[in-house]
């Protein structure tokens, strides 16, 4: 429920919708606190990345790559054939599901009751082909490269070394994870789905951002810690490490240690915004109303 991460999500998720055909209902993006590796996306449009799976990426190109293979399951109308075709599913569990989403707020709830459900409706491997070459399709539309989608899915491969029980749920909800990398570097050759006009809006920066408030505020707290403060040691350069070591810190109750290090972020990034805001939370907490 960060304002930061709600909004870039879906200044995202807009950028890539406007390079698809147009479709009948308004798409709503979420970012859910879990970290097992999933993505999935809900009829009427709603999609939902789990935080584990953006705290996994390295740049713009993966998220924009997994939203807009979400985006082509939807259009495709794949999730709605597969809850027509699921017998493991009930009627009032859908109905649930379907209502807690139109309530907006209560969404991410709901998403998480969804989430429970989704190795109920896992993809064909010829669903995960079709959203593939649609996916990627529009994706170099909207101006992004498809290499991000592929790394995401080598990373997400690489996680089969874990036990049965430890696979990756997204995995198991979109099949064919190998066949799905061959054919997207196969698509990667052709001309048709190269990158076309880059976006006009650079967000690359609001991607850092967001990912380092998810990685800082999303999963264990003592995990949290430990990333960024290995993040800030390797790069004490970086304003976002600052910033993201002062979030892990709040979280553990540390407000005096967080603001001495909002202090060096904004040392680094003189008046960022986002920096400021959170400088002002702990100001608050601490007591500091002047």
């Amino acid at each position: 429920d960060d304002p930061f991460v709600d909004d870039y999500i879906n200044r995202l998720g807009r950028r890539l919708l406007a390079a698809f055909p147009e479709q009948s209902f308004n798409y709503r993006f979420y970012v859910i606190d879990n970290a097992v590796y999933n993505a999935f996306a809900a009829p009427g449009g709603y999609v939902f990345v789990h935080s584990g799976l953006i705290n996994a990426m390295g740049s713009e190109d993966e998220l924009a790559g997994i939203l807009s293979h979400e985006i082509a399951h939807v259009y495709c109308r794949h999730i709605s054939e597969r809850i027509e075709k699921s017998k493991k599913l009930s009627l009032a569990t859908l109905a649930g599901i379907t209502a807690g989403l139109f309530l907006g707020s209560g969404a991410l709830a709901i998403g998480s009751a969804a989430a429970g459900q989704a190795a109920g409706l896992a993809y064909s491997r010829q669903d995960e082909r079709q959203a593939d070459q649609i996916g990627v399709q529009y994706l170099a539309a909207a101006g992004y490269s498809a290499e991000g989608l592929l790394l995401m899915l080598k990373k997400i491969n690489e996680k089969h070394w874990f036990t049965e029980q430890e696979v990756p749920t997204y995995l198991t909800t979109h099949p064919g994870t190998e066949e799905r990398i061959v054919y997207i570097d196969t698509l990667l050759a052709s001309d048709r789905y190269r990158p076309g006009q880059p976006p006009a809006e650079n967000t690359a920066a609001d991607f850092k951002m967001a990912h380092t408030i998810i990685t800082a505020s999303c999963g264990d707290s003592d995990t949290a810690l430990t990333q960024m403060k290995i993040r800030l040691d390797q790069n004490d350069k970086d304003p976002l490490s600052d910033y993201g070591y002062a979030l892990a810190l709040s979280r553990k109750s540390r407000h005096q240690e967080a603001i001495g290090y909002l202090k060096s972020a904004l040392e680094k990034q003189a008046a960022q915004p986002q920096i400021l805001t959170t400088l002002a939370i702990e100001y608050v907490l601490t007591g500091y109303y002047d």
